[in-house]
């Protein structure tokens, strides 16, 4: 069984025995997360930013390509608990956008194998940041089969950058969900660089909504000097509505997609 696989499992485990019995909020949510967490080598780093991320609502660094094992693996990991809580039923109106210089990392990639073309070579050379790209590739695909809708978003010019056969998978996956996987290329050169990485709105049960946003960059893109950074709580904290507001007012100046339901 693979690494990805186990971990959906854990987090299905961990979200089945404990929902419903307390109530619903971020502190469940990141404990689901840390469960996950348990099974991956650079889990003492993870466990600090949730550490963070509770307190304050986000945790930013800046810095080289190696800060994207901790904060792709947490995205990672957040997206896995969020998968599987939706299809429980624990949360509502989930919904995601990727932004990105190109089409989606994952997207690009077939679940079996990841193709290296993807990736930069220093990644290719690092079993870490490697599992990063594989373990997305599996969330995404959960995600999508349980229904929740997720946009695609980048420059038309970000085509160029992925090879016919990573376009060839991107669109398959398009043609397996077009209810609600959404491809919305954009009219501009370039995307602001804060403006890279995730975003997820979501609902729980009482009807309260909160918010997930990563601040990356993508693999086939690293860089020795970046800012990277994550938002996750009630869309109404002072950190995280920013984020989305940012977020959001952002595309909407560059005539790009806006969330649908939440």
């Amino acid at each position: 069984m693979s690494i990805p696989i186990k971990i959906f499992l854990w987090c299905l485990v961990g979200l089945t025995s404990a929902y419903g019995a307390e109530n619903s909020g971020l502190t469940r949510l990141s404990r689901h997360a840390r469960s996950c967490v348990e099974l991956l080598p650079s889990a003492p780093e993870v466990y600090e930013m949730i550490d963070v991320l509770e307190k304050e609502g986000v945790y930013q660094r800046r810095g080289g390509d190696d800060l994207r094992v901790k904060f792709v693996t947490l995205q990672g990991v957040v997206e896995y608990v969020l998968t599987c809580a939706s299809a429980l039923g624990e949360i509502h109106k989930l919904e995601g956008m990727i932004h990105t210089p190109a089409p989606a990392t994952p997207l690009c990639a077939p679940i079996q194998e990841v193709d290296m073309a993807l990736l930069d070579r220093s990644i290719r050379q690092d079993l870490k940041k490697l599992l990063t790209v594989q373990s997305r590739a599996h969330t995404v695909r959960q995600y999508l089969h349980q229904g929740s809708r997720l946009t695609i978003t980048y420059p038309e010019s970000g085509l160029v950058l992925r090879s016919p056969e990573q376009r060839a998978q991107h669109q398959e996956l398009l043609a397996s969900f077009p209810e609600n996987l959404v491809d919305r290329p954009l009219k501009v050169k370039a995307l602001d660089d804060q403006m890279i990485g995730a975003t997820y709105l979501f609902q729980n049960r009482q009807g309260k909504t909160f918010a997930f946003s990563i601040m990356s960059k993508q693999a086939i893109d690293p860089r020795n000097d970046s800012e990277w950074g994550i938002w996750l709580g009630p869309i109404d904290h002072p950190a995280v509505k920013a984020r989305v507001d940012a977020v959001v007012h952002y595309f909407d100046s560059i005539g790009g997609p806006q969330f649908k339901d939440v």
